[in-house]
């Protein structure tokens, strides 16, 4: 589900109408249109926090494994997988 609010652009309507459509034309996902502006920006918030509506869980992919080397150790794997080559 997405909260939407479009940019306004004040000199240019058809800018602003663009901004909308990409918001509400999201093929395959449930958009809340909330408006334009900081009105809209304002209200989006106070409805996100104040519904009733169930937000899905946000599930993150596992950080994939980092190593501590310093610098001298870090060239030396370079060079290691640079001869694999």
């Amino acid at each position: 589900m997405v909260f939407g609010v479009a940019f306004e652009d004040e000199n240019d309507f058809v800018h602003t109408q663009a901004a909308e459509l990409s918001i509400t034309e999201v093929p395959g996902t449930k958009v809340i249109y909330k408006g334009v502006g900081s009105d809209g920006f304002f209200q989006a918030c106070k409805d996100a926090v104040d519904t009733d509506i169930e937000l899905p869980e946000i599930k993150l992919k596992p950080a994939p494994e980092s190593h501590r080397r310093n610098i001298d150790e870090a060239i030396a794997v370079a060079l290691e997988k640079n001869k694999k080559k």
